[in-house]
């Protein structure tokens, strides 16, 4: 009695699970595998390298363009690049040096100035001393000159009546004319040492004062000359040094396209793990960094091919994440047989599954759903869900029963 009972039990539970699979089959559909997902560029290294820096932490959000990761490869030829440093370092010596050089003949002008400057300045003050001496003599000159003039007036008065004789007179006459030439000689002179002095105040009187000012002028003359060259020297020198760094600048440029790469977000999304730290060594074809667009999550369904037909684009679905009650709904954005479909992206990868034939659709979360997941720090990226949507009721849905129960 009591295995009939047990019989009857086991069949009434069979046909339960039966009618149960098949009421669940006619009404909705499960997934075999939901996974949240999103797209995802990856960044990998060409060839071995060394991290150098990490720009960003990982789970962090980062903008478009922003750096995220620069790596240098382990084997770099860099003889161009020293020989253009090392060019570049001989050009700033050079430069160097002709600065120096211009420098020590400035000084040198400098000082010849100041001398100059002196020896003109004494020059103009013993000028100035003989000018006064002269118009000294000048004055008590033409003081005589008057005196004889009137001894001459007075001798010619005396001669004529025959008060003196007439060798008084010639001697009274000459006087008067030697002090008349004595005064013209003195004016003169008195007039060249006024040009002199107008000349050394204008600089065109060198020879006053000895032979040092002669020498000095001559000396600022032989400065002058060599500041012209020191100043073309010095602009060549420049000018080497600028095409030096821009053969430099060219030469680096070259060398970190090959040797150096820095990667940058090509939209904004947020960083994901691996992040590899600086001094790490990467192997080539290693990754270095992921992002995710993660204002862009979709959800991956994979489902037995047989069942397409259940799916169709823009078609209402809904959806929970395991672990979660909360129910979400989407709509059907793409389908893929064997996810091969030239319309899914690039970043695609197909989701583990044991069957061979098998259908990927991609549903489209509503906009509250990505706003929670951006509140994770991965959103929510890689989790699984449970989906479900509406059937067709048609016969191959039973007999999609009936195989999976058999």
């Amino acid at each position: 009695m009591s295995l009939r009972i047990l019989k009857r039990s086991v069949l009434g539970l069979a046909l339960f699970a039966f009618f149960g699979l098949v009421a669940s089959r006619v009404f909705f559909v499960f997934a075999d595998v939901a996974v949240v997902n999103a797209e995802k560029r990856e960044f990998i290294a060409p060839q071995a390298a060394t991290v150098q820096t990490s720009f960003a932490k990982p789970f962090s959000d980062v903008a478009d363009g922003a750096p995220l990761v620069r790596i240098a490869a382990l084997v770099q030829d860099d003889a161009a690049l020293l020989g253009a440093e090392q060019a570049v370092g001989v050009a700033q010596d050079t430069v160097a040096a002709r600065r120096i050089q211009r420098a020590a003949l400035l000084s040198e002008k400098g000082r010849l100035d100041e001398r100059l400057v002196a020896l003109l300045e004494a020059a103009r003050a013993s000028v100035a001393e003989q000018i006064a001496a002269r118009e000294s003599e000048l004055v008590s000159l033409a003081a005589e000159r008057e005196r004889r003039g009137r001894d001459l007036e007075r001798a010619v008065d005396l001669a004529g009546r025959r008060v003196v004789s007439d060798a008084v007179l010639d001697q009274t006459t000459v006087s008067s004319r030697k002090a008349q030439l004595d005064y013209d000689a003195a004016a003169n002179r008195l007039t060249a040492l006024k040009i002199k002095f107008r000349q050394i105040q204008a600089g065109l009187l060198v020879e006053e004062g000895t032979g040092d000012v002669a020498y000095t002028a001559q000396r600022l003359d032989e400065i002058a000359l060599k500041l012209i060259d020191a100043d073309r020297d010095l602009k060549q020198a420049e000018l080497a040094l600028a095409g030096a760094l821009a053969r430099r600048d060219a030469e680096r440029a070259a060398f970190e396209r090959k040797h150096v790469i820095t990667f940058a977000a090509e939209r904004a999304g947020r960083l994901l793990p691996p992040v590899v730290e600086p001094g790490t060594t990467v192997a080539a074809g290693g990754t270095v960094a992921v992002t995710a667009h993660c204002a862009g999550l979709f959800i991956d369904v994979i489902v037995p091919e047989e069942d397409g037909a259940r799916f169709a684009l823009g078609q209402s679905v809904s959806f929970r994440l395991i672990g979660s009650d909360k129910e979400w709904t989407g709509s059907v954005a793409e389908l893929s047989a064997n996810g091969n479909s030239a319309a899914l992206r690039n970043t695609f990868v197909a989701p583990r599954t044991t069957r061979r034939t098998w259908l990927l659709a991609r549903i489209a979360p509503e906009p509250a759903f990505v706003a929670k997941a951006l509140q994770e720090t991965d959103c929510a990226i890689g989790r699984t869900a449970v989906l479900k949507t509406r059937s067709t009721g048609s016969l191959s849905l039973v007999w999609a029963a009936l195989r999976d129960v058999l």
